[in-house]
C-alpha cells in the first residue's frame, strides 16, 4: 500500500491522503508534486482502476466440472440409497462429450430431486424450493449458466440465457460469419434496446452487457421488450433459411432446432419463452411441449375442473329444460284441447247465427218488395228495409270474425284454381245492383282494357276482398255519387299481374289514416260519423288475403271529401 499526499490548491495547508492499491509500484523518492498535476493524475487513476474494480466483480465465472458434481454428491449425500447415485455421478468424470456429461447430470439431479421431494416432503415441499437451496447454497448467481446450472437459475435468467442459445444456434446452423451477425443486430434492433449492447470477440459473441443491462432493468415489462428484439432476430434469420432451403426444408430445420433446444433444456420453467419468438407456422402441433410441466399440469386440472363445473351446469340446464318442455307438452295438450274446441265453437255459431240471419235478410227482402209493390204502409216498408240492411250487416260482422279467427289460429289456407277474375267481379255487381239504386250511387265497370284471362285464386277469399272493397265504397259514397271499377294487366318485375283499382268520389280518407285503415280493428273518426257501426275488420282481412296470393293492397287519397282509389295486384301465377 502506498500513501500518496499532496496540498489542495484550494484549502492551502491541508493534506490530503489517498489510498491505493498499486499492482505494479512506482518507486516515489518525494512527496510534493505541483498540485494541479498531481490531482488530475490521482482522480484519473482513481477512475481508470475504479472501473477495473468494478468489471471485476461483475464479471461472472465459468463453472467447472468439479464444482458441479460436488453440487449433485452434496445433494446425494441427503438421501439414505446415496450409494446408487455416487456410484453414477463417478461414470460423468469418465464421460469425454461435454453434452453427454450435461444430460446425465441433469438426469441423475431430476432422479435426486423427486427422492428427497418424496421421503421428506415437509422440508423439501417442492421442486422449486430445493432448486432457491442450492442456487445459494453454491453462489450459482455468480456463474454462467450452462445446459446443467441452467436449472438453477431464475426465470429471468434462465429465458436469456434460452434466447441465446437458440440465437446462436441459429447463427451456427446457417454459418454467418461473426462480423455479420453483428451486422445483423445493428440492422433488426434499435442500438438502445438490449440487443444493442451485443459484442463480438474472438470469433464469438459476447453477450455480459446485455445480460447486465437485462438483469439490471427498471422497465416495467423487460422480459416482453427482450423477447420482441429476439423475434426480430429470429425471423430475419428464419428468412435467411427460407432462401437458402426450399419452404419444407427450411420449416424443417427450423423445427429441428427447436427441438433440439426442448431435448436439452426441456425441465427448465422458462422454456415456453421460445414460444415467443417462434416463428408462424412452426411446430403447430407441438407447441403445447415447450410448456412447464407444473404449468401445463396446472392448466389441465383446471381445464378439468372447468368441464367438471361446465358438466354439472349442463346436468342442471338438461334437468330444467326437462322440465320446461314437460310443461310445453302440457301446455301445448291444452291449446290444442282449445283449438279443437275454438273450431267447434265457430262451427256452432257459424251455423246458429248465419242460418237464422240469412232468413231474415232473404225474408225482409222479400217482404220488402212486396210492400213496394203493395204501396201500402211507408212505415212498415222502412221497417222491413231496416231488418234487411241490419242482418246483412250481421253476416258480413260474423264473416269477418270467424275470418279473423282463422287467421289468428294459424290455419289459414288456400285453395288455388284458375278463375276468371272479370267474371267474379261482374257477379258481385249484381248483388250490390239494388242497394246501389237505394243510394243513387253509379257503379261503372271499365271493361275496355279488361283481361279476359284465367288467373290463380281462392275464389272465396277473392270474392270476400271484392266484397268489402265493393261493400266500402258503397258505403261512403253519398247520393248522386259514382264507383269506378278498372282491370287492366300489367308487367311487374318481368311478371304478368293483374292490377285492379276501385274508384269512389266519397268520403276520403287523411293521409296520416292510409296505412292505419288495414290495422286490426281500426276505424277513422271521420267514417265513423257516416256509418258508426263497424268491427274495423274487412281491410285487415282484405289485405292479409292479398298478401297470402303473393300480391299487395293499398290505399290513396286526396284528403277528406277528395273521395279515393284502393288498389290490388296480384300475380297472373302463384
Amino acid at each position: 500500500m502506498r500513501v500518496l499526499q499532496w496540498r489542495n490548491p484550494a484549502t492551502a495547508g491541508e493534506s490530503c491522503t489517498v489510498h491505493a492499491k498499486m499492482t505494479d509500484p512506482v518507486k516515489l523518492d518525494r512527496c510534493h508534486f505541483e498540485r494541479a498535476a498531481k490531482m488530475a493524475y490521482t482522480v484519473q487513476w482513481l477512475y481508470t482502476n475504479a472501473i477495473y474494480i468494478m468489471f471485476s466483480f461483475s464479471k461472472k465465472k465459468s463453472p467447472d466440472l468439479e464444482m458441479q458434481i460436488n453440487l449433485l454428491i452434496f445433494l446425494a449425500n441427503k438421501l439414505s440409497n446415496s450409494g446408487k447415485y455416487l456410484h453414477e455421478i463417478a461414470y460423468i468424470r469418465k464421460t469425454s462429450v461435454m453434452t453427454e456429461k450435461y444430460s446425465a447430470m441433469r438426469n441423475i439431479y431430476f432422479d435426486i430431486e423427486r427422492e428427497l421431494i418424496r421421503h421428506n416432503p415437509e422440508k423439501w415441499s417442492s421442486a422449486q424450493s430445493i432448486r432457491v437451496y442450492v442456487r445459494h447454497e453454491f453462489h450459482l448467481n455468480d456463474f454462467i449458466p450452462n445446459a446443467f446450472l441452467l436449472i438453477f437459475a431464475t426465470y429471468q435468467q434462465a429465458a436469456i440465457f434460452l434466447l441465446e442459445e437458440l440465437t446462436n444456434r441459429l447463427f451456427d446452423h446457417l454459418a454467418i460469419p461473426f462480423n455479420q451477425r453483428i451486422v445483423m443486430f445493428e440492422e433488426a434492433v434499435d442500438d438502445k434496446g438490449f440487443l444493442g449492447k451485443i459484442k463480438a470477440r474472438e470469433g464469438k459473441l459476447i453477450w455480459h452487457e446485455v445480460e447486465a443491462s437485462f438483469l439490471s432493468s427498471k422497465h416495467i415489462e423487460p422480459l416482453v421488450e427482450l423477447e420482441g428484439e429476439f423475434k426480430k432476430i429470429v425471423r430475419r434469420l428464419y428468412n435467411e433459411f427460407t432462401k437458402r432451403f426450399s419452404g419444407d426444408l427450411a420449416r424443417l430445420s427450423i423445427e429441428n432446432l427447436f427441438r433440439s433446444m426442448k431435448t436439452d433444456y426441456g425441465n427448465t420453467d422458462a422454456l415456453s419463452v421460445l414460444l415467443e419468438v417462434m416463428p408462424e407456422g412452426i411446430l403447430i402441433e407441438d407447441r403445447f411441449e415447450f410448456y412447464p410441466q407444473q404449468e401445463f399440469e396446472a392448466g389441465l386440472r383446471l381445464r378439468l375442473q372447468e368441464v367438471q363445473t361446465e358438466n354439472s351446469k349442463l346436468k342442471e340446464e338438461s334437468r330444467l329444460l326437462k322440465e320446461d318442455l314437460d310443461k310445453f307438452k302440457a301446455t301445448q295438450e291444452k291449446i290444442e284441447q282449445m283449438r279443437k274446441a275454438q273450431d267447434k265453437f265457430i262451427e256452432v255459431v257459424s251455423h246458429q247465427f248465419r242460418t237464422p240471419l240469412s232468413v231474415i235478410r232473404w225474408e225482409s227482402e222479400i217482404l220488402a218488395e212486396v210492400l213496394a209493390a203493395d204501396k201500402s204502409s211507408v212505415q212498415v216498408r222502412e221497417a222491413a228495409d231496416a231488418i234487411q240492411t241490419k242482418s246483412i250487416f250481421l253476416i258480413d260482422i260474423l264473416n269477418d270474425v270467424f275470418e279473423l279467427l282463422v287467421i289468428e289460429a294459424g290455419q289459414f289456407k288456400l285453395n288455388l284454381k284458375p278463375s276468371p277474375l272479370w267474371e267474379m267481379i261482374e257477379e258481385l255487381l249484381v248483388s250490390f245492383k239494388a242497394d246501389a239504386a237505394k243510394k243513387n250511387v253509379i257503379i261503372v265497370f271499365d271493361k275496355i282494357s279488361m283481361p279476359a284471362e284465367a288467373i290463380s285464386l281462392d275464389v272465396g277469399r277473392i270474392r270476400s276482398v271484392l266484397n268489402i272493397l265493393i261493400r266500402n265504397a258503397l258505403n261512403y259514397t253519398p247520393s248522386g255519387g259514382q264507383i269506378v271499377i278498372k282491370l287492366k294487366k300489367e308487367i311487374e318485375n318481368d311478371k304478368e299481374v293483374f292490377h285492379l283499382i276501385i274508384q269512389d268520389n266519397g268520403v276520403g280518407i287523411r293521409r296520416e289514416d292510409l296505412n292505419k285503415i288495414f290495422s286490426r280493428f281500426y276505424r277513422s273518426p271521420d267514417v265513423i260519423k257516416i256509418i258508426p257501426d263497424g268491427a274495423g275488420l274487412g281491410l285487415f282481412i282484405a289485405k292479409h288475403i292479398i298478401e297470402a296470393h303473393n300480391g299487395r293492397l293499398w290505399a290513396e287519397s286526396d284528403g277528406i271529401g277528395k273521395g279515393s282509389s284502393f288498389h290490388v295486384i296480384l300475380p297472373k301465377t302463384i
